[in-house]
């Protein structure tokens, strides 16, 4: 098992199951007290893991197939990747002390954008405060994100839920076996599940 490791802080763990193909895996870590955990018989292929900030943990779950990015930008935020979620180039940013969390058995597509964060400041000017602060991202298990899909911060989507090819979601959609899609999506039909196979009928 062999990895590109660039770590430039104190007292951070990094545990990967040694079953796990990870010779497409870089990280790199700016801070302390930063936590990396990969349960058995994932795969990196093409992965960057960057850590900014101090007391971050992420734990990926076992059967995963990862392609893409992870950031960390500031302290105590968590990503959680359920076992048997695939990415297929998935960037993902973790910001402003939120949180990530991804269910089991989850299937993305390609150019799929997930943050917690618009990293910039939007000011209400009758008060002069910002507005936009960052938020949670809960995503169930058994989801389906079509390609080229933004999932933005306070976004939940339900236990199997499907998101249609270039959606942006933005919004809170609680109930389960549900279809959503659009700019911003919106709630396109319910009572459906998928199965990554092909089924004859």
């Amino acid at each position: 098992m062999a990895f590109e490791m660039d770590d430039r802080g104190r007292f951070n763990l990094v545990e990967i199951d040694e079953s796990c193909n990870v010779n497409d895996l870089k990280i790199e870590i700016r801070g302390n007290k930063n936590k990396i955990l990969v349960a058995k018989n994932s795969k990196f292929l093409g992965q960057y893991i960057r850590i900014w900030g101090h007391c971050n943990t992420i734990e990926i779950g076992e059967d995963c197939k990862i392609i893409g990015r992870i950031l960390f930008d500031g302290d105590e935020q968590r990503l959680s990747i359920g076992d048997g979620t695939t990415f297929e180039r998935v960037g993902i940013v973790v910001a402003e002390g939120a949180s990530v969390r991804i269910g089991e058995d989850c299937m993305f597509s390609y150019g799929i954008s997930v943050r917690t964060s618009d990293a910039h400041s939007i000011i209400d000017t009758t008060t002069g405060k910002r507005t936009n602060f960052a938020r949670d991202v809960v995503i169930g298990q058994h989801v389906l994100v079509g390609a080229e899909t933004i999932i933005q911060k306070d976004a939940l989507l339900s236990d199997n839920s499907i998101v249609g090819i270039r959606s942006i979601v933005n919004d809170r959609f609680e109930e389960k076996n549900i279809a959503v899609g659009g700019i911003p999506a919106r709630h396109l039909r319910s009572n459906v599940d998928w199965r990554r196979e092909l089924l004859a009928e």
